[in-house]
């Protein structure tokens, strides 16, 4: 038999049954078809010969239930009407004994619920729903899904399957039909219009009792092996009589206090949670309050599959100030239903402004699978509209809020403003000295005259955090405030990959041992970069921050030579993320490269970044023309007696080296020479001489890949007592990944998954340089907080590397169709130098802007970005507002008929005038062309 699901509902090779489903009791089938019809919500399925053995309402009864059972649960002759257990015993002509038995079992199972919701408050019991009650009682259970893990998949059809049909003609309010959206508290606390149903206090002084329990879904997905990495834990909260049930019959659940509730609820927030409170009961009952993951819930699946808002918003609705909005991406992140999205303040070219699409609703269209979005998940993480966002944000890898903090630097709000940068970089003051500047690159502002200096107001707020320590650190813990004390986490290299990585695991409360080879950490950061360009201090600093936080950094250790990778598994380490760098330099391949004086260029750096005493006797010809030949060149000229000349294949205007980099090296009085590729190294008595070169006449073909082509017969001779070759890095693996399966291309670098990083060997994660080759420490950094999303997955056994992931895709937008009206017209502010002779000193000798320069450069910000809100979409959780630190995101009571809580026995009543309402629409925008509601919108 074939599976009898809709193609459109979520179901996968873990559910129940794949073959489908047969009772071979032909009476117990008879009476379980009976049962299954007064239970399900499917309307359907409640006509004759609507319920089949393969639906979900009937297989999990049989699977469950005895026939004894079954003729049991019969007798109640309709569900959600409480009996007591004499009221029982004689509707089954048995002894109250007997009937107590039955029950008990029953409500072990989850099948029935118990509880106090009458005049006198006695023990009653009933036929619960299957969602919300019986399909999330089973799924809570300490034990019965581990022996009937198609508990799971009945949990995951029960909310879909009826509303199918039912979800496009859910009034406001929801219908008593499951669960609800409510808002987090200090989002609407000013909003006079509140009433007492939307604030999660109301409702918390309400109740005396208190549990949580596992969440059920998060634990059902885990089973479906669809989890998102929000991991299952007592996440919700059972109130009054039906925390006493859950804590009394077996669930996953304890008693707690109101106190530890209100923490629960904080956490929650803290961590991206959606509220929503049941929502079938009428508005005097909740049994419930969940801290919902977005990309787990049930409850939230129904709006957000079907799009079908009404099914779980609150009355509120998120609104942008655009004059306080700087496009942070804040709120963007923590949007629940993909509401919230990245656009544009600037105008077209034409002067008209960009136009945003809102999501249709069902209220006044046909509905239909073609309007459902089967990969909501995915689609609820996208951070922007096609037409794009602020350039510096989508260039930056690590897509820093650049708007954000140059806002806050403006305002003189430097604290704030570094802690914005960490969100997303951990290393600030190390990008303020070092970085590529590629937000600056595509800034906006560059069309007009000169990019904002980004960089320089970022190196500024890096100075200003070291003159002014404070406690960066952020709370290292899981959703309970705990850490994952069984899920230890090694982290293999100590370089802004690997130690990025090791900050956001212990953000999120894991164990984390970082392995070292050299005696410090920091990688290419101290090995490989002067400390002219980046202190020792600065780098110092910030990984204190992360050892601070918990992390271990082992240094001297190096994996697969001092421990391999199986004696790290045998100590419980449950997944590696290997950044170990390009630690090796290239050779040019030419005769007599083997003579002394000669040297790559990165194992010169590294003996300089380890003892500045090293020196050079001679003149120096350093080989290469990008970032790292610059650095080479530059730290020459303070090692060595003599002159320094640069050469390169590269013309000027070529060369891959930044263009500040290169006047740098000028200023300094090292002489670049363009055009030129190593031919041969002369040497006498064993050491080097001279260095011929010879002329480079292209170095990309067609298509731009690199495939230099030579003039053998135009050559020229350098003098020189020193080479240094800069013209690439090289992996050294060691024995590292001795045993393992990680693939390792013909450059050295490892294949990984281009989402997950993840390599062929399924606990090993990479990262870095040594994922992709040689590129910037802010790739790294940005690549070492994707690590921790898939380590987090990973660990946890269920949970899906790629479903629901924020990919972190940004889109630049069109800045050939902006107008820019008017603009502050100060001119680009340039930092000054210390005085004294560069050649003297490894001394930083740049000097950061003025807060007087600080302004003046803020206030050159076109400010392009700003968040749009879909107001189709929202669902008004407020999670939005506890993300923005700028005052531009509020919630406004928009939909008070969206407060209506009524009984589930209601439904009927009221979504049959509301799909007469609805009909009415959807006849008179066939006539008219025009929608009921706004379809889109503008900044």
């Amino acid at each position: 038999m074939v599976k009898e699901v809709n193609p459109a509902i979520h179901v996968n090779e873990r559910d129940y049954p794949v073959d489908g489903h047969h009772c071979d009791d032909p009476e117990k089938a008879k009476l379980v078809k009976k049962l299954a019809v007064m239970i399900t919500d499917n309307i359907p399925r409640k006509l004759p010969g609507g319920m089949k053995e393969n639906h979900m309402d009937f297989w999990i009864l049989d699977r469950l239930l005895t026939k004894e059972e079954v003729k049991f649960m019969l007798s109640f002759k309709k569900r959600r009407f409480g009996l007591t257990t004499p009221e029982l015993a004689e509707r089954n002509s048995m002894s109250e004994e007997e009937a107590q038995k039955i029950i008990d079992h029953l409500i072990w199972i989850g099948i029935l619920e118990q509880n106090r919701d009458n005049a006198d408050q006695h023990i009653q019991y009933w036929i619960p729903k299957w969602v919300v009650g019986s399909g999330e009682y089973m799924v809570e259970h300490a034990t019965l899904p581990d022996e009937h893990p198609e508990v799971a998949t009945m949990f995951n059809l029960a909310p879909q399957e009826p509303l199918e049909l039912a979800a496009k003609l859910v009034p406001p309010g929801g219908a008593g039909i499951g669960m609800h959206v409510i808002p987090v508290e200090k989002a609407i606390n000013a909003e006079s219009r509140s009433v007492s149903v939307e604030h999660l206090s109301h409702w918390l002084e309400k109740y005396d009792k208190f549990c949580t329990m596992v969440c059920a879904c998060r634990k059902a997905q885990r089973i479906r092996g669809e989890g998102v990495g929000d991991i299952e834990g007592h996440m919700c909260i059972g109130l009054g009589d039906i925390a006493e049930f859950l804590v009394e019959t077996g669930k996953d659940a304890k008693y707690v206090t109101r106190e530890e509730v209100i923490e629960l609820l904080e956490r929650s927030e803290k961590k991206g949670y959606v509220h929503q409170i049941t929502n079938l009961d009428g508005e005097n009952r909740i049994v419930g309050i969940c801290n919902c993951s977005p990309g787990s819930c049930y409850g939230l699946r129904t709006s957000q599959l079907f799009n079908t808002p009404n099914m779980s918003r609150s009355a509120y609705r998120a609104h942008v100030d655009y004059s306080k909005c700087v496009a942070c991406g804040k709120c963007v992140e923590v949007c629940p239903v993909g509401a919230a999205r990245l656009g544009q303040k600037l105008c077209k070219a034409d002067g008209s402004k960009v136009k945003y699409p809102m999501r249709d609703l069902p209220d006044d269209h046909v509905w239909g699978e073609k309007r459902w979005d089967r990969n909501y998940r995915d689609t609820n993480k996208l951070n922007c509209y096609d037409t794009g966002t602020s350039p510096c944000k989508s260039a930056c890898p690590a897509h820093i809020a650049v708007q954000g903090y140059i806002r806050m630097a403006a305002e003189g709000r430097y604290e704030d403003a570094v802690r914005l940068i960490r969100k997303d970089n951990p290393f600030p003051a190390v990008c303020g000295a070092v970085c590529n500047k590629r937000c600056e690159d595509r800034c906006t502002r560059g069309t007009i005259d000169q990019p904002v200096a980004i960089d320089e107001i970022k190196k500024f707020l890096a100075q200003w955090e070291l003159n002014n320590p404070q406690d960066y650190t952020v709370p290292a813990e899981n959703w309970a405030g705990e850490e994952w004390k069984d899920k230890k986490i090694a982290v293999i290299g100590a370089g802004p990959a690997g130690l990025s990585a090791a900050y956001y695991l212990r953000s999120e409360g894991y164990p984390v041992t970082v392995f070292e080879k050299e005696p410090v950490p920091g990688g290419m950061l101290v090995n490989g970069i002067p400390s002219f360009r980046l202190e020792k201090d600065v780098i110092r600093k910030e990984i204190g921050i992360i050892e601070k936080m918990g992390a271990e950094i082992r240094c001297g250790v190096e994996v697969g030579r001092d421990v391999t990778l199986d004696e790290l598994r045998a100590q419980g380490y449950k997944a590696f993320y290997i950044a170990i760098g390009l630690q090796g330099g290239r050779m040019a391949g030419v005769p007599g490269e083997d003579a002394e004086g000669v040297e790559s260029g990165v194992s010169f750096l590294r003996r300089v970044n380890q003892d500045e005493s090293v020196r050079l006797n001679g003149d120096v010809v350093v080989v290469g023309g990008g970032n790292v030949a610059a650095d080479v060149a530059r730290t020459a000229l303070r090692a060595a007696s003599g002159k320094v000349t640069m050469l390169c294949l590269e013309q000027r205007d070529e060369m891959p080296a930044a263009r500040d980099e290169v006047a740098e090296c000028e200023a300094e009085g090292i002489e670049i020479k363009n055009g030129w590729g190593p031919k041969e190294i002369l040497t006498e008595h064993g050491r080097v001489c001279g260095i011929v070169f010879k002329k480079c006449v292209s170095v990309f073909d067609a298509d731009h890949r690199f495939a230099p082509k030579y003039d053998e017969n135009e050559t020229i001779t350098v003098k020189c007592d020193n080479v240094l070759m800069a013209i690439g890095q090289s992996a050294e693996w060691g024995g590292l990944l001795d045993g393992s399966k990680v693939e390792v291309r013909p450059g050295g670098t490892a294949v990984a998954d281009p989402v997950t990083y993840q390599t062929a060997e399924p606990d090993i994660f990479v990262g870095g340089d040594i994922y992709h080759g040689a590129r910037f420490a802010i790739d790294a950094i940005a690549e070492g907080r994707q690590g921790m999303v898939s380590i987090n997955r990973f660990v946890h056994p269920g949970q899906s590397l790629t479903i629901g992931r924020d990919l972190r895709t940004f889109i630049e937008l069109d800045r050939d169709d902006i107008r820019v009206e008017s603009f502050d017209n100060s001119p680009r502010q340039r930092p000054g130098m210390k005085s004294g002779d560069v050649r003297g000193t490894f001394e930083d000798m740049r000097l950061p802007l003025t807060e007087e320069q600080v302004r003046t450069e803020a206030a050159r910000c076109l400010k392009c970005g700003a968040t749009i809100v879909d107001l189709n979409q929202c669902v008004g959780c407020g999670l939005c507002t506890t993300r923005c630190e700028f005052d531009a995101i509020h919630l406004t009571r928009d939909l008070p008929a969206a407060s209506e809580m009524h009984t589930a026995e209601e439904m009927m009543k009221l979504v049959g005038p509301y799909a007469i309402k609805r009909m009415g629409r959807i006849v008179k925008r066939a006539v008219t062309g025009k929608s009921s509601y706004p379809t889109e919108q503008t900044t």
